[in-house]
């Protein structure tokens, strides 16, 4: 059975989702994390959300459980469907390559679309900086005897 929608919870912004995950090509926690805050700031959100959540809305509803969509060729339901498995398998192909140590950060194909969330990407990369540098800092050297 499906879990009921927590009330007060927005709907999804299944375009601004489907361009974040397209651009980063989540393969772990940590990069979902990413999405997570990064959707937040795009869908103008109050409250974050559960990066867990965000990976089961992906592969539950939009990649349809890796299902074959039914339907008609130009429905708009179908097409997302379609284009979400085949970022899917972007994201397979890109665990693959850094598995096999062939891969890099940066995607092949880049979409004209993902342009606009360089910024914001940007602006969390500032973010997880700033709040490295303002941890403490511990001297490797301390407690050692001379």
């Amino acid at each position: 059975k499906e879990m009921p929608k927590r009330p007060g919870i927005p709907n999804y912004n299944n375009e601004v989702f489907v361009e974040i995950v397209a651009r980063l090509l989540p393969t772990g926690s940590e990069d979902w994390k990413q999405v997570a805050q990064l959707y937040q700031v795009r869908a103008k959100e109050n409250e974050g959300r559960d990066p867990d959540d965000l990976k089961r809305h992906w592969v539950e509803k939009l990649c349809f459980k890796y299902k074959k969509p039914t339907g008609k060729a130009g429905d708009p339901s179908s097409d997302r469907i379609l284009r979400c498995q085949k970022i899917q398998r972007q994201i397979q192909e890109r665990t693959q390559s850094m598995l096999y140590g062939a891969g890099s950060d940066e995607s092949e194909d880049s979409d004209d679309e993902d342009e606009d969330l360089d910024g914001d990407v940007e602006v969390l990369d500032q973010a997880a900086t700033a709040i490295a540098s303002a941890a403490p800092r511990v001297d490797p050297s301390a407690g050692r005897d001379p």
